[in-house]
């Protein structure tokens, strides 16, 4: 119990800490956007460079409230991963996936319209949009678990896909990260990998955060051999430790991706396509 506190209460500081630095970075790029007038708006210049300095401003307030978080110490320091072992997943054809004019419409209202695009084998592609944009419904898609309005969806040879979903909250509880991932030394190496605790692998799942539950899916689908991997908001519950273990294990991966994340720190280490919805 006195162990589960001790990380509670680092997990919180790390959380707090890394949502004053993203709420610092929105502020920054708030006030780079206003610091002149709209293109074709004719207006008062240092009217809007004054209000883009009290934005800024306030986006140094936020990260030096960030820098001044008392430093939690970690409740445990683990031992370096070797290099995971990907030689299960197989190579597939030179074109991953291909999508074209795909639509998805609710009634008269249009969701998103004419996404095409072809993935070739190891590409990166990330689905950017703002909320409601169809990013999940998207991916549902291309899985084939929601039919598309308009377009179709068309897999290359020797694709085999793995998902991850927001919904962790649909692994059985009552297993244990061991069980859901398998006991093969690439299971147990991904589970290390992205920091699950060893007093935390053969416990029921329903004892452990959610954030131990979204590790556990990611481990078990980075081992699962899948070639193509339809990630949803993967760092959603990660601490950074976790997140920059699972980017490096994405960056070593040998198949294609395709990801839905507001995580920029996270897309930019993946080095992705951008595919945005909210354009489209």
């Amino acid at each position: 119990m006195l162990e589960r506190q001790a990380w509670d209460k680092y997990e919180g500081a790390q959380r707090r800490k890394a949502a004053f630095e993203r709420a610092s970075e929105r502020r920054a790029a708030l006030a780079r956007k206003i610091s002149a007038p709209p293109a074709g708006e004719k207006g008062d210049n240092d009217f809007y460079a004054r209000k883009a300095k009290k934005v800024a401003r306030t986006g140094r307030l936020l990260k030096e409230r960030a820098a001044q978080f008392e430093e939690v110490e970690k409740p445990w320091v683990e031992q370096p991963i070797p290099d995971l072992d990907f030689s299960a997943v197989r190579r597939s054809g030179d074109i991953a996936l291909s999508a074209r004019d795909l639509g998805k419409s609710f009634g008269s209202r249009a969701l998103f319209a004419n996404v095409t695009f072809h993935l070739p084998r190891g590409a990166r592609l990330a689905i950017a949009g703002a909320n409601g944009s169809g990013k999940t419904t998207l991916l549902r898609i291309l899985l084939g678990l929601e039919p598309a309005t308009t377009g179709e969806v068309q897999f290359g040879a020797n694709v085999d896909t793995g998902y991850f979903s927001q919904e962790v909250e649909a692994l059985d509880v009552d297993r244990t990260p061991i069980d859901v991932c398998s006991t093969s030394t690439l299971s147990r190496m991904m589970l290390a990998c992205l920091k699950v605790r060893p007093d935390c692998i053969a416990r029921p799942l329903r004892e452990l955060s959610p954030g131990e539950r979204a590790k556990t899916a990611l481990a078990r689908l980075l081992s699962c051999g899948a070639n193509l991997l339809l990630l949803d908001e993967p760092t959603n519950y990660l601490e950074i430790e976790a997140q920059e273990a699972l980017e490096q294990a994405l960056i070593r991966y040998p198949g294609t991706i395709i990801a839905v994340s507001h995580d920029r720190s996270f897309l930019a280490a993946l080095g992705p396509q951008i595919l945005d919805l909210s354009a489209i």
